[in-house]
């Protein structure tokens, strides 16, 4: 079974820094923060919301496989184009066959 278009962000988080720790350094510096303080709280909001919809995606996955019974399904992320020609199906090869680009 194939999920198509799965909205799913990495589970892994370690790389990514603490936003309380980024705005506070960031104030810290207060010629820093005028010029980059709306755009980081966006960011940070968009983050937040995608973080809440990757949440919704997990909890539907889950329900889904104990409706169905199905215990493996591949899933394809959201690409940057639409998959119509050979080209755009090599984007979808390591999903689908684990060939790597």
């Amino acid at each position: 079974m194939v999920i198509n278009r799965s909205y799913l962000l990495h589970a892994d988080d370690s790389g990514r820094a603490d936003p309380e720790t980024l705005r506070s350094h960031l104030k810290n510096h207060p010629e820093l923060w005028k010029k980059t303080g709306p755009l980081f709280e966006r960011l940070n909001e968009l983050h937040r919301r995608e973080c809440a919809l990757n949440d919704v995606y997990r909890r539907n996955i889950a329900q889904f496989r104990k409706r169905t019974g199905i215990k493996h399904l591949t899933q394809v992320p959201i690409l940057p184009k639409d998959v119509h020609d050979a080209s755009g199906l090599t984007m979808i090869d390591r999903y689908l066959f684990g060939v790597e680009e």
